[in-house]
């Protein structure tokens, strides 16, 4: 069956250094909000912390959530991963 539907978007993105260019937390997040139906509700959130080591090089924990109200048959409305990950910054 047909389960598109028309949706308002709203989404938001925060960064905040707890120590200047050394340790940065961050926020984002998209939800997706049905305009007809309660059960049309959609959300992707990320959160974590960043530290600059040196060189460059960067660190994150990360936590990401999605949560979907009506999921599809045998799925859990609620993903969790959470990632260590280490990069480079240019």
């Amino acid at each position: 069956p047909d389960d598109s539907y028309t949706a308002l978007r709203e989404s938001v993105s925060f960064d905040a250094f707890a120590v200047p260019d050394r340790i940065q937390f961050f926020h984002v997040h998209d939800g997706y909000f049905g305009v007809t139906g309660d059960d049309n509700l959609f959300v992707r959130m990320q959160n974590g912390i960043r530290v600059t080591l040196a060189a460059g090089f960067a660190t994150t924990l990360r936590h990401d959530l999605d949560y979907d109200r009506s999921p599809a048959a045998g799925r859990s409305n609620t993903d969790r991963t959470f990632a260590l990950t280490l990069g480079y910054r240019f």
